[in-house]
């Protein structure tokens, strides 16, 4: 059998990515032969899949699909979810900084600044730095490239409360007990990116993650992301109004 024909890439695909996908979406998005280099048509395969809903493209019928419990054990005490369960992430909070210091730092970031310690370093266009005319705010040595350690630009450390959906439509919220890597505000990480669970603790409903039993594919839905990101600046003013009452 071919590498390239649909069933060993399909085979494929499930081994590396824990997706079971309707062989109808497949073929629809595999090119035309001549087929390009195996490695070459599988990252575009790839790239395709993570940037798709997962309810359009995944096979819950197939004998490899887990989905979400939808009856009582996920509201039990403490379970197991052995999976693996290919989710995407509808929504995501930073419960380890405040409301208002994230809109801070959304409203910084929309400035065209980020925050160091105590002090605000404004990012210039691209083509301004190289002319070094890079300048800093707020105490401290000026010329410093917008780069190094520290929080994504408008977004904070963790850890992070997740809204994850699997391929049926069926949600739950998820907590990091240690960071996952790639899980972030503000970062490269996209709302739709795509998790892997695999012998996952839930407990009374939260599932409760960790680097050995949650895996970020990456990828994401660029409509959940565009919307989510328009948006986010108001939920966040809203949570403050409502803090205040």
């Amino acid at each position: 059998m071919s590498a390239t024909s649909p069933l060993q890439l399909h085979k494929t695909l499930l081994q590396t990515l824990s997706i079971p996908l309707l062989h109808s979406y497949l073929t629809s998005i595999l090119p035309p032969p001549p087929h390009p280099p195996l490695a070459s048509l599988l990252a575009s395969l790839r790239f395709r899949i993570l940037a798709s809903d997962l309810s359009d493209i995944l096979d819950t019928a197939h004998p490899s699909a887990h989905l979400f419990p939808t009856t009582s054990s996920a509201t039990a005490k403490s379970t197991t979810l052995q999976g693996p369960i290919a989710t995407q992430i509808v929504d995501v909070w930073d419960v380890g900084s405040s409301v208002l210091e994230q809109l801070e730092a959304l409203e910084q970031k929309e400035r065209g600044e980020y925050k160091r310690g105590m002090e605000v370093i404004r990012v210039v266009p691209e083509e301004a730095v190289g002319a070094g005319t890079q300048a800093t705010q707020g105490g401290g040595g000026g010329g410093r490239a917008a780069s190094g350690g520290g929080a994504p630009a408008g977004g904070g450390l963790g850890p992070y409360k997740l809204l994850l959906e699997d391929a049926a439509g069926t949600r739950m919220y998820a907590f990091e007990l240690e960071r996952i890597p790639g899980i972030e505000i503000g970062g490269r990480m996209k709302i739709g990116a795509k998790v892997i669970l695999k012998n996952v603790l839930i407990a009374r409903e939260l599932l409760l993650l960790q680097p050995s039993t949650a895996t970020l594919l990456g990828g994401g839905v660029t409509e959940w992301n565009n919307r989510w990101n328009e948006e986010r600046m108001d939920r966040l003013k809203k949570a403050i109004g409502e803090e205040k009452k």
